[in-house]
Parts: structure tokens; sequence; C-alpha cells
């Protein structure tokens, strides 16, 4: 019977120690660690091409914002600590905004400057983050514009351009004659033989 490893002469109860079921490919003799060459934590962090851990974090987040500026990165070979130098970024915080522990930053100069480093577009990547850029000002102005825009941006972008009709203007052209107003005269015959 195996004794517990604090009950051991020389054991102590917070070191490794060997699992009582053999480990499948490890030899007699090897030291156990908890992880392995080919555990799934080994394999993620080898996954990238690049050799960065960055995309152990980019599989779990399915961000837009994210997606952007991690395809911008590899995109200009940037390190996430040499990107957040360029840009004047705390890369502390940016990393868990890539991670999808805290929201975008707010502020769109510096989504701008952002865009600027990577070699994006500023209005893509402002929009990605869940804001309205500037340009955009006439979304607020004009409300058939902003119906379109909605119209298409819930529909995945599958709805045709809308008309003069759907905006509410008639289309010019010939117009029929009106039809003829044909006079509706109450039945006397049924009320009268129904009393």
């Amino acid at each position: 019977m195996t004794r517990p490893a604090s009950s051991r002469p020389g054991g102590c109860s917070t070191s490794r120690t060997r699992p009582s079921t053999p480990t499948i490919g490890r030899r007699p003799g090897t030291p156990w660690t908890a992880t392995s060459r080919n555990s799934p934590r080994a394999r993620r962090s080898r996954s990238c091409a690049s050799g960065a851990r960055c995309c152990a974090t980019s599989v779990a987040s399915r961000d837009p914002f994210a997606l952007r500026v991690e395809a911008g990165l590899r995109g200009r070979g940037l390190t996430l600590r040499g990107f957040c130098r360029a840009a004047g970024l705390d890369a502390s915080f940016f990393s868990k905004v890539l991670a999808g522990k805290r929201s975008p930053p707010s502020d769109e100069g510096m989504l701008r400057r952002i865009a600027e480093v990577l070699g994006l577009d500023a209005v893509e990547l402002i929009v990605a983050a869940g804001r309205i850029p500037a340009e955009w000002s006439a979304l607020w102005d004009d409300a058939v514009l902003f119906k379109e825009v909605h119209a298409r941006a819930s529909t995945g972008g599958r709805v045709t351009p809308m008309g003069p009709i759907a905006c509410g203007r008639r289309p010019a052209g010939p117009r029929r004659p009106p039809e003829p107003q044909t006079e509706i005269l109450p039945h006397k015959g049924l009320s009268e033989e129904l009393l």
C-alpha cells in the first residue's frame, strides 16, 4: 500500500508526487509533470503559426474588434508590446481587451491611432469597437438614411436599395386617372323585410 507523501520519510505534502496509476507514454523513472508535451495546453501554445501565444486568446474571443486588431498585428508582424509602445497604450490593459475581459477604448482618437499603427481602416475599426464614427453623423440627421442602414445591417446586407416608394416619395411619370367613385346607397329592401 502506498503512503501519502506527507507520511513518507522526507516527504512533503506540497511536493509533486507521481500519480498512482501509470501514465501511458511515460518511461518508468521519469518525473511526472503537470504539463506534458502533448497536453492540450502545450498543443495550444504551439498551434500559432507565428510562434506567438496570441492565438490562444483569439480562439476563445470572437469579438470583431479583437479579430481585426489581431489580423492587423499579424499583417504588420508586430508583437503586442511593440504595438502598444507605438500606439501609446498600456500593454496589460490592451491584452485584456483582446481577451474579451475589457471593452475596447471609447475614445475615437485612440481608435484612429490604433487603426493607423496597424494599417487598418479607421471607420471599420471604430464600428467594430461598437462606436459610431464622426463621419456618420448624417445617420442622426436623415431618418430615411438611418432606416436604410438599419435595414441593411439587421438583415446582413441582403436588402435591395430603397426606392422612392419605400422612402415615401412617388415615382415621377404618368399618373393614372382616379377611378370614378361609385355612390353606395343603403339597401332598404332587406332592412324593411327584417322588421
